[in-house]
């Protein structure tokens, strides 16, 4: 028989995971939000395939957090998801200052963000079902 708390606890898993795809989303945010204005960009990102990744990877990480949103909803109630999500936005300027600048000012950094936010999304969609 169930005690009290732990009949809506829902699993750590599901927390973790939510808290960790805040904090990918969130730093890729912060990492492309340092390539606006465009004119602030560094020569290697004045092309077409610069834009390319820039908008590409903002796609991916757009549908990410649609992902996580629906993620939180489904799975997880209200306080629990909340206060996942905020320990992941408060977690994600602490780990930026940590990374190299070379990860956070290029391409790879950007794409490897993105692709780990798309990564964390499709394993909270395969936990929900």
């Amino acid at each position: 028989m169930p005690l009290g708390i732990f009949m809506w606890w829902p699993p750590v898993s599901a927390l973790v995971l939510l808290m960790a795809l805040v904090t990918v989303l969130m730093l890729f945010g912060l990492t492309a939000a340092g390539h606006f204005p465009a004119e602030r960009r560094s020569s290697t990102w004045h092309c077409a395939a610069g834009d390319v990744i820039l908008w590409g990877s903002m796609l991916v990480a757009a549908l990410s957090a649609a992902a996580a949103l629906w993620f939180a909803v489904r799975r997880l109630p209200w306080p629990q998801a909340v206060i996942a999500a905020g320990l992941g936005l408060l977690v994600a300027p602490l780990v930026l200052q940590r990374l190299p600048d070379r990860i956070v000012d290029s391409r790879r950094g950007l794409l490897a963000l993105a692709g780990l936010a798309a990564a964390l999304a499709v394993a909270a969609h395969r936990l929900a079902i």
